[in-house]
């Protein structure tokens, strides 16, 4: 293997659309950024991670059967994660809650990118100062139990269901219903719903 350079930036890259990921791979590489591994799933980039130490983790917040949301936790102790969409209004509120190290729309183009790569990589964040504040200003996530709950609101199921399935009284779960109804913009609960799966709760 030849020797490379000791500025040169390893970059792991979880996108499941191939086609997409190989073409990037290619304009990042002919931007002086070394794409070391390919992957599809959450669980795939923790595994590549842990064996091949990058410098940054690009990640895809939207694949095919699951958000990525989770990957900046699962990396706690692990490189910087830079979000990368192509929904970015769908998507960067919850990737901004999600944490990581910055947020870059696939509209924006490579070189767009490349630059938060390399600002990443160096140890800065990227957010923008929108970001920032919608950041500072979120809400604290719903608790395991309301994501429970949260669930059962996404599977069409009447509280009852919901209340019998978590073994909690049908008052129980409209108790937790109301709590997040005061606590986040929403009043019903199609929007409850709605801002769950925009925020990768559910």
């Amino acid at each position: 293997m030849p020797n490379l350079p000791a500025d040169l930036i390893r970059v792991v890259f979880l996108e499941d659309e191939r086609g997409i990921a190989e073409l990037t791979k290619e304009g990042l590489a002919s931007r002086g950024i070394l794409v070391i591994g390919l992957t599809a799933t959450v669980e795939a980039t923790v595994a590549l991670v842990a064996m091949d130490h990058p410098d940054v983790v690009v990640a895809n917040v939207e694949l095919l059967d699951e958000l990525a949301l989770d990957l900046p936790a699962a990396l706690s102790a692990g490189p910087p994660v830079l979000w990368w969409s192509g929904h970015e209004g769908r998507y960067r509120e919850a990737a901004v809650r999600a944490g990581g190290a910055g947020f870059v729309g696939k509209r924006d183009g490579v070189d767009a990118l490349v630059s938060a790569i390399r600002l990443v990589a160096s140890g800065t964040k990227s957010w923008t100062p929108e970001d920032l504040r919608a950041r500072r200003n979120a809400p604290k996530p719903p608790t395991g139990r309301e994501r429970e709950v949260l669930a059962g609101v996404a599977a069409g199921r009447p509280n009852k269901e919901i209340a019998d399935e978590l073994g909690i009284s049908e008052r129980g779960v409209e108790s937790h219903l109301r709590r997040m109804y005061d606590r986040y913009p929403a009043t019903n609960r199609a929007e409850l719903l709605n801002l769950a799966q925009r925020s990768g709760w559910v």
